[in-house]
């Protein structure tokens, strides 16, 4: 797998909002995704990772500043056959395990 390193900042998105950026460094390494926080009010051990586990894509987050474990594991869930098919007529895509599933007409 292809390493990346990168810093970069997320800014404040609630327009009512005072206008804020945090700095983060993303690192894909070893087939995982780190986005680590590089901001004075976040601790080295504060950060959220993407990885596939057990056959499944998850982010696994460290809120915490004073927990070493992690405080969520989010499974990201795969789209169902039904949304998929209504995601698709929506946006007039077509998933390629729909592609697959079709028929040819006969010669």
């Amino acid at each position: 797998m292809k390493e990346c390193k990168f810093t970069t900042e997320v800014y404040e998105q609630n327009p009512d909002h005072e206008d804020k950026s945090i700095k983060i460094e993303v690192d894909g390494k070893g087939g995982q995704l780190w986005i680590d926080i590089k901001d004075d009010n976040h601790t080295f051990n504060q950060g959220v990772l993407l990885e596939v586990w057990e056959g499944e894509l998850r982010a696994v987050v460290w809120a915490d500043p004073e927990e070493e474990d992690p405080t969520h594991k989010i499974k990201i869930e795969p789209m169902s056959a039904e949304f998929r098919k209504e995601y698709d007529e929506a946006t007039g895509t077509y998933s390629q395990q729909m592609q697959d599933d079709l028929e040819p007409i006969g010669d």
